[in-house]
């Protein structure tokens, strides 16, 4: 059921695609009656831009969460918690292709319904993860609204997480049983901020291509979720923001976003339409920063060097 094949076809697509510079050129009539043009550099998956505000949004989704801790972390014996780290991944029987495309998504929500079903209101945050030959697997931070858990201290015993503390679920069986294609892990949390920053981890690393990450799991993440037209994450519940990475949630109108992007460059001059002018690939001289104005005499030469490079 592996296909190495396909998986180093897509990480080479994805590069190939991260690498292309795309400029998106917009335009307003101006109060004379002549054109107004601005530009600004497209965020693409897994470059700084896109990092930047994927990881604003998670941000922004913390003040929402509950703050009260269900118990302090370092204590031994017997705790109670209302919120669970789950990670959970695939049987290899299942073809890799169809895990991505078809199942992981569907299968996560069923797990969901199961769980609402069993345990009542959820507040869950989710992001995918590749595993290094390929399959995905999910890590989900789920606080449950209705039900608490029993657990108890643990330190690991082996591997990486040799001597390390955990609080492990008594019933974690229960949990497990919606989900019925893989290997379950169930880690108890302390408090919600603890759990978002244990998958805040798993996300931040997952957003962007350093320099050292071309043969890691990173790019196979990057490279598979945009394959599959996977979101990087999502929220549900009483956290939940609007359906898009990339937007940053507290700018409106008449404010400029203090990180990069379109931000910047659509929305600081009051409330005006915009309309798309055009897409226009590669670096030009023009276009040398993440944003700014045009003169109509630009827009002339960006033509005249898309029609040279034909």
């Amino acid at each position: 059921m592996f296909d190495f094949d396909f998986v180093a076809r897509s990480v080479s697509h994805y590069v190939a695609w991260l690498k292309q510079v795309t400029y998106i050129v917009l335009w307003m009539s101006g109060e004379s009656g002549e054109p107004v043009f601005r530009y600004f550099r497209s965020p693409k998956r897994g470059d700084f831009h896109y990092a930047w505000h994927v990881n604003k949004r998670f941000a922004d989704v913390e003040p929402r969460v509950v703050s009260k801790p269900f118990f302090t972390f370092g204590c031994h014996g017997i705790v109670r918690s209302r919120c669970l780290l789950l990670t959970a991944t695939y049987g290899r029987t299942l073809p890799l292709v169809d895990a991505w495309r078809s199942r992981v998504g569907i299968d996560f929500n069923r797990w969901l319904s199961y769980l609402r079903k069993k345990y009542g209101k959820l507040s869950v945050v989710r992001c995918w993860e590749s595993h290094l030959d390929g399959y995905p697997h999910v890590h989900a931070l789920v606080y449950f609204q209705e039900s608490d858990f029993k657990c108890f201290s643990h330190i690991g015993l082996k591997g990486k997480n040799k001597g390390k503390l955990s609080y492990r679920v008594f019933s974690s069986s229960a949990v497990k049983r919606g989900w019925a294609h893989g290997h379950v892990d169930v880690l108890a949390m302390s408090s919600v901020h603890a759990g978002f920053s244990y998958i805040g981890k798993y996300l931040r690393k997952s957003v962007q291509i350093s320099g050292n990450s071309k043969n890691s799991n990173v790019v196979k993440t990057l490279a598979l979720c945009w394959r599959f037209h996977k979101r990087a994450f999502s929220v549900s519940g009483d956290w939940s923001l609007a359906p898009s990475d990339l937007i940053v949630a507290g700018t409106n109108s008449n404010s400029v976003s203090d990180g990069p992007g379109f931000s910047q460059v659509v929305f600081d001059s009051g409330l005006v339409e915009w309309s798309l002018f055009g897409i226009f690939m590669g670096d030009h001289v023009l276009l040398g920063s993440d944003g700014g104005d045009l003169e109509i005499s630009g827009i002339d030469a960006l033509f005249d060097a898309g029609l040279k490079q034909r």
